[in-house]
């Protein structure tokens, strides 16, 4: 099934609104699983917001990607393609993402998808778990769960996916000396949220808490 056809860098909230919806009809109808295949640059992105759509999954939801294309020698398409086959057919209940482990084609990790970086422009193993660890390395068809009694396991129940993802959110980061004036002009622009990246433990310029209280 086709939702988008599109770089990843241009998804919206919209799409995976759209992309969570299929999964949804697609599972309830029958599926074992579900892979999608997605541009690296925002993988991370849609693994996250997948991950809260999705509550009480049943049923694994796989993201795969490639860092280089499949007509190069050295591409990792097909290693994690056949990785993401046995991540989705697994006894798995969770949004995943699956690529490469190292630089060579031994394995590749099943990384939660709340929690997936990417680290790098190019490298195969450029996916990261942050601040955890992978739920899994994958080899060959075979599964090997880090920590089988954390994860959840697949049941029979149907899937409901909540979609209520809002395009007009602005994401924020925050840096010395900042004006206030940055995030008035997103107030006056009519944006539904926004959100404040922080430095440290999400602390920002006095600067700026003083013009926007």
């Amino acid at each position: 099934t086709t939702v988008c056809n599109i770089q990843s860098e241009n998804i919206r909230p919209r799409h995976w609104n759209q992309i969570g919806n299929t999964i949804e009809a697609e599972l309830n109808d029958g599926a074992a699983g579900a892979i999608i295949p997605h541009g690296t640059d925002v993988m991370g992105h849609t693994g996250a917001a997948l991950s809260f759509m999705f509550q009480d999954l049943s049923k694994p939801i796989i993201l795969v990607g490639a860092q280089r294309s499949r007509d190069r020698p050295s591409s990792d398409i097909y290693l994690n393609l056949a990785s993401a086959v046995a991540a989705a057919t697994s006894n798995l209940a969770e949004v995943g993402v699956v690529m490469h482990r190292s630089t060579s084609d031994e394995s590749c990790w099943l990384h939660p998808g709340p929690k997936v970086r990417k680290c790098h422009t190019s490298r195969r193993d450029a996916f990261q778990t942050v601040n955890s660890r992978p739920i899994g390395e994958i080899k060959g068809n075979s599964v090997e769960f880090l920590d089988p009694d954390g994860k959840a396991d697949r049941t029979d129940e149907d899937v409901e996916c909540n979609d209520g993802f809002e395009d007009d959110v602005a994401l924020v980061k925050l840096s010395p000396n900042m004006s206030p004036d940055r995030i008035h002009h997103l107030v006056d622009e009519g944006y539904e949220g926004i959100v404040l990246e922080g430095t440290g433990l999400g602390h920002s310029p006095e600067q700026l808490d003083e013009g926007i209280e």
